[in-house]
């Protein structure tokens, strides 16, 4: 790798950390990609991004951790210790920079969620959420990226997001389908040369059983 190619790449990976931690908007983003791509030498490089701070991947990307509290309640003189989420902050931000980042199993979702996706994947997994409440925003920030959407049958979705050389799916089942649920889901924002997948999964432990195990048991029955 010759100095110049080495020198864009660490050019592009400064410009998606800027632009995750809200310092450059999707155009800046676009309009300096644009000129890193056409810059033919590291002087030149140096120019583009001169004005954005070198910050540490760990201080741009935190993990947020769901602490837990412990609640006793009396069965007859036997205490039980029982775990549960901390109520849910009103919002919350979800980055991925050339990563990943998954939120799922029994998590409490906010009313409002900020993504900010560039270069990576972001995973939500509602099936087995607590909700806070019956509406839930989602503000989408997708470049170069995909956010995928697992919530449960019923789960009525929105999806505001504008859409540039993008995809974007969501299988909507018949009149067999589930009921709605009473749970809301809104995404808006933009999706640019990304992806937005919305799927719908029963709860662990409801998903029906496959074929397979049919098909075992007939012929177990029969032998």
């Amino acid at each position: 790798m010759t100095d110049l190619e080495s020198a864009r790449r660490d050019a592009v990976a400064r410009l998606c950390y800027a632009q995750a931690s809200g310092l450059l908007s999707v155009e800046a983003f676009e309009e300096r990609y644009r000129l890193i791509g056409d810059a033919s030498s590291v002087a030149t490089l140096d120019a583009i991004i001169a004005d954005l701070e070198q910050e540490d991947a760990t201080t741009l990307l935190p993990v947020p951790t769901r602490t837990m509290v412990v609640e006793q309640v009396d069965t007859g003189g036997y205490p039980l210790r029982t775990a549960l989420p901390v109520a849910a902050a009103s919002s919350v931000r979800i980055p991925a920079v050339f990563g990943s980042a998954v939120r799922a199993g029994t998590w409490t979702v906010p009313e409002h969620i900020e993504v900010m996706c560039t270069l990576g994947e972001v995973k939500l997994d509602f099936r087995d959420a607590t909700f806070s409440t019956d509406t839930i925003v989602i503000d989408a920030s997708v470049l170069l990226g995909s956010l995928t959407l697992i919530v449960p049958p019923g789960t009525q979705i929105e999806n505001e997001c504008e859409e540039f050389m993008a995809n974007s799916s969501h299988p909507r089942r018949g009149k067999n389908g589930a009921p709605p649920n009473g749970i809301l889901v809104i995404i808006q924002g933009h999706v640019r040369l990304g992806e937005i997948a919305i799927k719908e999964r029963p709860p662990t432990g409801e998903e029906p059983q496959r074929i397979k195990g049919f098909f075992t048991r007939l012929l177990n029955k029969g032998s």
